[in-house]
């Protein structure tokens, strides 16, 4: 809503200022370090008086990255070499089915690689919000049925860990909330 309103410049200068006083900037992938740098800099071209560049030159050498720390090893006693797709890509949804993670751009693909005649299986977990449920969900529900595998939420860790092993591509078309240009 503050976008439409043209006030997201709003939330850049709270980033960038929160950035200025901190030691130390981290940011979950080279992707969002990289494009808040490049969001500060056309920021302050914006600004009416330029002063405020010498403060932005400390900001990439406190910038770093830190992947995520995660602990995969409980999915390993699941992989199945056999089990592995090879005739026809298996893609897989399994996030929030939410706005913020970006359903309908993602499902807009496939409806286009449906129309026109690719071949792919597709299995869509996740778990629904009655208050923040996507409408688009219901019609891929249908126009993509002769693709689906899995609708849902699966009803164990193990179902869900031989999806993940089981699947060709599991895309993030996720919309970040770090406020700079989410194409750059």
């Amino acid at each position: 809503r503050d976008v439409l309103k043209k006030r997201e410049s709003h939330y850049q200068f709270i980033n960038f200022t929160s950035a200025l006083s901190s030691d130390w900037v981290f940011f979950n992938s080279d992707f969002n370090r990289n494009s808040f740098l490049t969001g500060v800099k056309k920021l302050l071209k914006s600004m009416p008086d330029n002063n405020t560049f010498q403060m932005a030159e400390s900001l990439p050498q406190k910038c770093s990255t830190l992947h995520l720390g995660l602990d995969l090893r409980p999915f390993d006693q699941y992989f199945h070499p056999s089990s592995q797709h090879s005739s026809c890509p298996l893609i897989l949804w399994n996030h929030r089915w939410e706005n913020d993670k970006n359903p309908d751009e993602f499902f807009q693909v496939l409806e286009h690689l449906s129309a026109n005649q690719f071949s792919f299986s597709l299995v869509v977990l996740g778990q629904s919000s009655q208050q923040m449920y996507p409408k688009v969900f219901d019609r891929i529900k249908e126009s993509l049925k002769k693709h689906l595998l899995q609708w849902g939420q699966v009803q164990s860790f193990e179902e869900y860990a031989n999806w993940l092993w089981k699947a060709d591509i599991a895309p993030i078309t996720s919309l970040q909330d770090f406020f700079w240009d989410r194409r750059s």
